[in-house]
């Protein structure tokens, strides 16, 4: 479990590390760009991951109001698969979710990795994760690749259609 926990914060990191990387070049290309670069630094820990959603999506509220959900999906990589937590939180995101997202979905996120400490149940500390996501897209169907389509949802949208939505089924 230890080792899992070790591979998955490494992994973390790197994809962090190679985000970072990538906005510094990036950077060196437009430094003289005052908004590029004020841009670059609140993307840094940007990530991007493709995988499958392996369990049931959890819907919450947490302890000031906020609705949320949680998606885990697995996405494989250099060195295996890795599992990843994936927290929705705009009302917007959470009704999306609700609506098109299932257990053995093809889910791409786009967001901000957040990363906390933790001490397991034996007492070993590690790093965990989630990923905070600010948009999410859901392959439509099994396709040849050549003919993808998915349905693309900006999560940085304003909430009323969630509103209007959760008006109507009460």
């Amino acid at each position: 479990l230890l080792s899992v926990s070790f591979q998955l914060s490494n992994r973390l990191l790197s994809v962090q590390a190679v985000s970072l990387q990538q906005q510094q070049v990036a950077s060196a290309q437009s430094f003289d760009d005052q908004s590029t670069s004020s841009n670059i630094r609140r993307n840094i820990n940007r990530v991007y991951l493709s995988g499958t959603v392996t369990t049931k999506p959890f819907f919450g509220t947490s302890r000031n109001g906020v609705r949320f959900s949680a998606v885990r999906i697995v996405t494989n990589s250099f060195g295996g698969q890795y599992d990843f937590r994936v927290r929705l939180t705009t009302r917007t995101s959470v009704a999306y979710c609700r609506e098109h997202v299932h257990e053995g979905s093809r889910l791409f996120v786009f967001g901000r990795l957040a990363t906390f400490p933790r001490i397991a149940a034996d007492g070993t500390q590690g790093t965990s994760g989630s990923i905070i996501a600010s948009r999410i897209s859901v392959e439509q169907g099994s396709v040849v690749p050549e003919e993808e389509h998915f349905e693309d949802i900006d999560l940085s949208a304003a909430d009323d259609d969630f509103e209007q939505t959760a008006g109507a089924q009460k």
